[in-house]
């Protein structure tokens, strides 16, 4: 595992939600690397791959611009293909280059330029490539784990009678939440004749390992009719129907005009270069920045694999014991102690599921912004990858000093022990086999809104237990960002029916100036039911509080939800927090002082 071994485990999770208003704690400040400039690479060769090359045996000497995966305008659709993909990479056959490597693990690894095999059923419809899995594929590799989402095929006359295919693909850290995007491509025949595939990753989501990888692999294709291919096909149809409509961010002024375009995805607040996907919800439409790399811009921008990190605390740990709470009132209330076999009674017998989700236990070394989170205990937690090593951890790592509910301080262990005790609380109510994320998030929310199926698991524990992590683990997609922020701020209503507790929900979202929650790092900063809040009062000059209720992530990851319903959001990866200018073009769409 990366994170392992470069001693950066303590620092997979901790959000530190800053702005250009909002003093940061001294421990965030001095945590955080200078940006890095990694995007930006020597110019690389734009022509595609041509046929020769992929029916050939020379190596890729070195990363293409990724036009070379697009299909040209005007092509027609691949031959059909409904079989079993089988790829394995080619040793020697590529190439990886670092940009971001502290301690060198490029250097030390065997496995980190050669990704495990992968196998797949792939069906079409029309020129559209779908995987019948979508999400982290688990494997024994011990770096990466692929996820796969939907390509395309093209007939190309200078291909001479080859149809050829475009993958995209991520490369997942395994028992992390770091994503490395790519693209492959390959020639292939109906009847399952296939040439080689090149594979390239040109970007990532990941502050701390950044790397070029690419590299060449043999493909089969068996074709062998898919169980649930006609399912697939109507899934896709509906997840791509179902997308909010997308428009280029340097169009917003076209309806809106005070608003400027500079004013999101500033460089004033991230750096271009480790920006990778940036946009808007407002007036109906999602105004999307470029998804570029460090080799051109990524030709699947749709599906580009983006990584929650602790967006999770929010988007599940908070929507889960909502969900609870809708369904068994009170719940919030039993504690820990009762549910987390490995806490001991004496010290977690009156630590409610409430005090966790607040991260408010009482259990604490330092109660100084991030001194415990981004402390060297938090090694053996991140890097265990089966639910009872990392339970025991979780529960013996910080003693008892205060009294639940009083100090606030920010830990991913509290989330993780909440999800065993939501875990435990579900099992006993709806059976064995029942499962926290799958039967009250993904059934009862993010299939009715009609989400992508890379949403529909999270990471878990390598156990038979399957143990979702909870503060962490989950990979979406932009779209899936924007419709998730639009259900919150809605009411969280399914068919105009609240699905959630709507008093959880209404004090998470800053909606209850009685309850805004405790003060997290800065006198402007609230933290309330796995969700942060920011008063954007001073940037805009409004003499009156004015509560933004926000998501962060490791990194660099935001999405705020401002109170005049517009959406930002932002996922980056060089340690750039802040949000400042899209505070000011929020503003400018809609004035928010008042609201």
């Amino acid at each position: 595992m990366i994170a392992r071994l470069l001693g950066l485990a303590t620092m997979l999770l901790a959000a530190v939600p800053a702005s250009a208003d909002t003093t940061l704690p001294a421990a965030a400040n001095e945590r955080a690397e200078p940006a890095s400039t990694v995007r930006s690479a020597e110019p690389v060769a734009k022509a595609s791959f041509s046929p020769d090359f992929l029916l050939g045996a020379e190596k890729l000497e070195a990363p293409r611009d990724l036009s070379a995966f697009a299909p040209p305008a005007g092509m027609k659709p691949g031959a059909t293909i409904d079989a079993v993909l089988r790829l394995a990479p080619i040793a020697g056959s590529g190439g990886i280059k670092t940009y971001v490597d502290p301690s060198s693990y490029a250097a030390k690894s065997d496995s980190i330029g050669n990704p495990p095999r992968l196998e797949i059923t792939i069906v079409s419809d029309g020129s559209a490539l779908i995987p019948s899995l979508r999400g982290p594929i688990a494997s024994d590799h011990p770096d990466w784990e692929w996820i796969m989402d939907p390509g395309t095929s093209w007939t190309d006359p200078a291909d001479g009678g080859w149809s050829r295919a475009a993958v995209p693909f991520a490369f997942q850290e395994r028992n992390a939440n770091c994503t490395h995007n790519g693209v492959l491509t390959f020639l292939y025949r109906a009847d399952g004749s296939t040439s080689r595939a090149a594979w390239e990753v040109a970007g990532e989501t990941c502050a701390y390992f950044k790397a070029d990888l690419w590299g060449m692999a043999t493909v089969t294709l068996t074709p062998q009719a898919h169980a649930s291919r006609k399912a697939l096909i109507k899934e896709y149809r509906a997840e791509v129907v179902a997308r909010v409509p997308t428009r280029p961010i340097e169009q917003i002024g076209s309806m809106f005009p005070a608003a400027s375009p500079s004013q999101f995805g500033s460089p004033e607040d991230v750096k271009p270069d480790n920006m990778t996907a940036y946009g808007v919800l407002a007036g109906g439409i999602h105004w999307v920045g470029g998804c570029m790399t460090r080799h051109g811009a990524y030709p699947f921008c749709d599906v580009l694999a983006l990584p929650s990190f602790s967006l999770a605390k929010s988007l599940f740990g908070g929507l889960a014991l909502m969900r609870l709470e809708k369904l068994r009132p009170g719940i919030r209330n039993e504690t820990i102690g009762a549910h987390v076999p490995l806490c001991s009674a004496s010290q977690w017998a009156d630590v409610r599921l409430q005090d966790a989700l607040d991260m408010r236990t009482g259990h604490y070394d330092s109660a100084t912004y991030e001194d415990d989170e981004g402390g060297a205990k938090m090694r053996p937690f991140f890097a265990a990858d089966t639910r009872d090593d990392r339970e025991r951890i979780a529960c013996t790592m910080f003693p008892r000093r205060d009294r639940p509910g009083t100090t606030w301080v920010y830990h991913t262990v509290d989330t993780y022990l909440l999800g065993i005790a939501m875990q435990d609380v579900w099992k006993k109510r709806a059976g064995p086999d029942a499962d926290i994320y799958r039967d009250l998030i993904v059934d009862p929310i993010w299939r009715p809104l009609g989400l992508s199926p890379v949403t529909f698991d999270t990471k878990r524990s390598y156990d038979a237990a399957r143990q979702p992590l909870v503060g962490w683990g989950l990979t979406l997609h932009r779209d899936d960002v924007v419709r998730t922020a639009r259900f919150l701020a809605d009411g969280a209503r399914i068919d105009g029916k609240p699905v959630v507790d709507p008093k959880m929900l209404g004090d998470a979202l800053q909606r209850n100036p009685a309850n805004r929650g405790a003060q997290a790092g800065a006198p402007n900063l609230r933290y309330k039911n796995g969700f942060w809040g920011w008063d954007v009062s001073a940037t805009i000059g409004c003499s009156k509080p004015v509560w933004v209720p926000f998501l962060s992530g490791f990194g660099g990851i935001s999405l705020a939800m401002f109170p005049n319903g517009v959406v930002y959001y932002y996922f980056s990866d060089g340690y750039e927090y802040a949000w400042r200018n899209a505070v000011k073009g929020a503003n400018a769409i809609k004035p928010m002082c008042g609201q």
